[in-house]
This record gives C-alpha cells, sequence and structure tokens, in this order.
C-alpha cells in the first residue's frame, strides 16, 4: 500500500504524458524539464526485439512504463553508436537506454532495472565457410578450452562470455566493424544473436553455436541531481511489464 501511495505522489509531479520521437543532436538542452525521460536507442532491428519498425512492442512498453506515472519519453536515435550512447550515459545528457547485458563494470557506473526487458539466446557466430571452424558443434555449447585456438572479435568494452577468456582478442568500435571484420577473416567468431548477424550475414553461411540465454535490462544515468535517475529506475521497474 505504502509502495502505491509514493507512486502516486511522485505520479502528479509531472504534467500529462505523450510520446515523441526526437532525434538528440538535433535537441535543445532538456534537462531542466523534469516531465522528460530521455531514453536512447542505437538501433531498432531484431536485437532489440524482432522486428524492424521503428516502434516496437518493447518500446512501447517502455513508452508505456513512465507514461503511467505522468512522464514524458523522448527517443534519442543513434545510428548503431553504443558508445556514444554510453557517454550519453555518463554525462547525463539522457537518462536511460535499452537493453544491456549487466556486467561488474556497468554496474559500477550506472543503474539497472530490477526487471529484465528482454531475454535472448546467445552464440558464438561464424562462417561455414571458414574451415577452421569444423572441430566446432552446432548443437552443444563449447568449452573454454575448445574455443582457445580461435581469435574473437569484439566491441570494446562490451560484454562476452566467460569461455571466451583463452581466445585471442580483436577489438573494434561498433556493430558494423565487427561483423566486417568476420566476414574479412580478421578473426574467426565474435559472440552476438541470431536476429542481429542475419543482417549482416547470409543465413547460408551462418554459423551458430550455442552460448548462453541472456537478460537484458533497461540502464540508467547516475549523473543526477537529487537522485533523479534512481527515481525513474523506480518508476520504471514498478510500471513496467514485458511484451508478449
Amino acid at each position: 500500500m505504502f509502495k502505491k501511495i509514493l507512486f502516486v505522489c511522485i505520479s502528479v509531479l509531472f504534467t500529462q504524458s505523450y510520446a515523441v520521437e526526437y532525434n538528440l543532436e538535433d535537441q535543445q538542452t532538456t534537462s531542466s524539464y523534469s516531465n522528460f525521460v530521455r531514453v536512447g536507442i542505437a538501433e531498432y532491428y531484431p536485437s532489440i526485439n524482432g522486428q524492424t519498425d521503428k516502434t516496437t512492442p518493447l518500446i512501447d512498453a517502455v513508452i508505456k512504463s513512465f507514461n503511467q506515472s505522468h512522464l514524458n519519453v523522448i527517443l534519442s536515435h543513434y545510428d548503431n553508436q553504443w558508445g556514444h550512447v554510453l557517454n550519453d550515459l555518463r554525462s547525463g545528457k539522457i537518462d536511460a537506454s535499452l537493453w544491456w547485458f549487466k556486467t561488474a563494470a556497468r554496474e559500477k557506473e550506472f543503474l539497472f532495472s530490477d526487471k529484465p526487458v528482454v531475454t535472448i539466446q546467445t552464440y558464438m557466430i561464424g562462417l561455414k565457410s571458414n574451415s577452421k571452424l569444423r572441430t566446432l558443434s552446432s548443437q552443444v555449447t563449447p568449452t573454454a578450452k575448445e574455443l582457445s585456438p580461435f581469435s574473437l572479435g569484439m566491441v570494446t568494452n562490451f560484454y562476452e562470455p566467460s569461455i571466451t577468456d583463452p581466445m585471442q582478442k580483436v577489438q573494434v568500435q561498433n556493430e558494423q566493424e565487427l561483423f566486417s571484420g568476420l566476414q574479412k577473416g580478421q578473426y574467426d567468431l565474435i559472440f552476438s544473436n541470431q536476429d542481429t548477424a542475419l543482417k549482416y550475414i547470409n543465413l547460408s553461411d551462418l554459423m551458430l553455436i550455442p552460448v548462453e540465454k541472456k537478460s537484458g535490462y533497461m540502464m540508467f544515468s547516475k549523473n543526477s541531481e537529487r537522485d533523479r535517475d534512481g527515481m525513474l529506475q523506480q518508476i520504471f521497474d514498478y510500471n513496467f511489464k514485458m511484451p508478449s
């Protein structure tokens, strides 16, 4: 009962809600507007939730979770530049972003939603045309020892499973570079999901080696006065319902 009263009190602080689509580079500063929450998204593709429309059931559910507490949502779109999203979260230029894996390093810098917003099957991804990968099975999760002879492409500071620890790492800056390097043979494998891989690799040449199911979360900036972002996290966790 107390929790419901708390969120009613928080809700009345904000004006009537609506959702808008906005380009961060074109916007004037909105930090002084307490009724806005700025959500950074770097892509609309299937790695978000299985379709390519600009607004998806997951994005709609996120918007609704804030709207229920009379918060307007500004969607700030980044062209696959997840590193820029992180920088803007650090500076407080945006309030939140979806979706992210939890890592120990990120939990030091950012707040995460208590509830996951998505759960996906992840894979080690390679090319069937790469004869070196014939020792790996597409049916069984490999061990760290089995992966140790291979090289791994990875986006700098992004999550990689522990079974990749013995692998030789090649770091790149973004998703496009990651898949481009794989196709050019600069490394043998990458860690991703099927829907993202299909944006870049033909199904006929796509090798999927199952790793684990992972949950993705809303991630919130810690760079706000008066614990605003902690309040946004609580509002989100209270209202959010994962789309069916």
